[in-house]
């Protein structure tokens, strides 16, 4: 089984490229309040446990920077390495990335009450190329949906709501005002008819975003 020398000889490179993504700078050369170190060689050779004094020696004998570059560990792993070169490459592989990296949108897709089917072929055909462009649409197109269907019952509650006063007047006039029974009756009919539009609305939308898949 090899030991942990080893270990670091093969893998002291990589836990450097590792310890890069984090947000936490690498502590170098007099930053190092360490007593003893394990110390790695600018070629990559195990140098053992050292002394602070001998590690930094052994730096700037090579001319370059001693790096903790294994913090956690007891004692911790410092290897000998250009520094300044190596945040160079890492914030160049770092602006690559970037630059390789996707933006995904999230594009919008308007639907009306009255929608005729040009209208509806148009939208398709551009929701289909937004698709292929890699953007988000579809939930735009839920909200949109839910939007539209469930807006007559919250227009009608609305309504009702800016009526009631006048109800209530309409009532007492005939002595048939019951503010319990009128509140228990208002709330009952909302929840029915809500209940109601939610049953059509998971029947037809499961319907519509077959049919809008299946077209794109």
């Amino acid at each position: 089984m090899p030991n942990i020398a080893t270990l670091w000889i093969l893998f002291g490179g990589a836990f450097i490229i590792a310890t890069a993504g984090k947000s936490k700078e690498l502590e170098i050369n007099g930053q190092i309040r360490d007593r003893e170190v394990r110390l790695i060689g600018a070629d990559g050779e195990q140098k053992g446990i050292v002394s602070i004094q001998v590690a930094m020696r052994a730096a700037e004998d090579a001319g370059l920077d001693l790096v903790k570059i294994a913090p956690q560990a007891v004692p911790p792993v410092c290897k000998v390495l250009d520094y300044g070169k190596y945040r160079f490459e890492q914030q160049k592989k770092e602006k690559e990335a970037k630059k390789n990296q996707k933006v995904v949108e999230v594009k919008e897709t308007r639907l009306s009450l009255n929608i005729d089917t040009n209208d509806f072929n148009t939208k398709l055909n551009q929701t289909a190329k937004f698709l292929a462009a890699g953007h988000k649409v579809k939930a735009s197109i839920r909200s949109q949906v839910r939007t539209v269907f469930f807006l007559p019952l919250v227009t009608a509650a609305c309504h009702l709501a800016a009526a009631y006063p006048m109800l209530k007047k309409l009532l007492a006039l005939v002595a048939l005002y019951n503010g319990t029974l009128f509140a228990w009756c208002l709330a009952g009919t909302v929840l029915v008819f809500g209940l109601i539009y939610l049953a059509v609305f998971a029947v037809t939308s499961r319907s519509y975003y077959k049919i809008v898949g299946n077209q794109v």
